[in-house]
């Protein structure tokens, strides 16, 4: 390499062979392993970040397993008991309290249920189960099948809805 490099600064045909040419290809060489075992502990680094992410999250909320299926077995009463059109105003405003309850609860715990119907769709959010054709107007949500889980602000579960048209553009 150093001998081409002085052939073309200075014009002379060097027939000597170079002599960092051998401990420069031997570097090369050891800086290609170096990068091999470099990757391999960046997949190890992963694998260990992901493990302990994991971990540091069921220590942080225990119990939040519980907390979300005693909200989501709540969200199913609560859908069914809605859906009678018999329900009196204080049954209504009894489930409302509960929620308020369960709601006050899950945020003990940095948990939130997401369930919230007529608010615009957030993909991030809201995972749509029918398909939507765009209309007139943003799509907000309809009605949800299944509630989405958040812990402390980042979705671990998107909410299952269905989606409808809404008001304005």
């Amino acid at each position: 390499m150093w001998g081409r490099l002085k052939h073309w600064l200075f014009g002379k045909q060097n027939s000597d062979p170079d002599p960092w040419d051998a401990p420069l290809a031997a570097l090369a060489e050891s800086s290609q392993e170096i990068k091999k075992v470099l990757r391999r502990q960046g997949v190890t680094l992963e694998l260990l970040d992901k493990k302990l992410t994991e971990g540091l999250e069921a220590v942080r909320t225990p119990g939040a397993e519980a907390l979300w299926d005693l909200a989501e077995g709540f969200f199913y009463l609560s859908k069914s008991l809605d859906r009678w059109s018999d329900l009196s105003d204080t049954n209504r405003q009894s489930l409302e309290m509960v929620w308020k309850k369960i709601a006050a609860l899950l945020q003990s715990g940095r948990l939130e249920l997401i369930r919230e119907i007529g608010v615009p769709y957030d993909p991030r959010r809201h995972e749509s189960v029918a398909p939507w054709e765009d209309g007139e107007g943003k799509p907000t949500v309809k009605e949800i099948i299944m509630p989405g889980r958040c812990r402390e602000g980042r979705v671990i579960r998107p909410a299952k809805v269905t989606l409808e048209a809404g008001n304005g553009r």
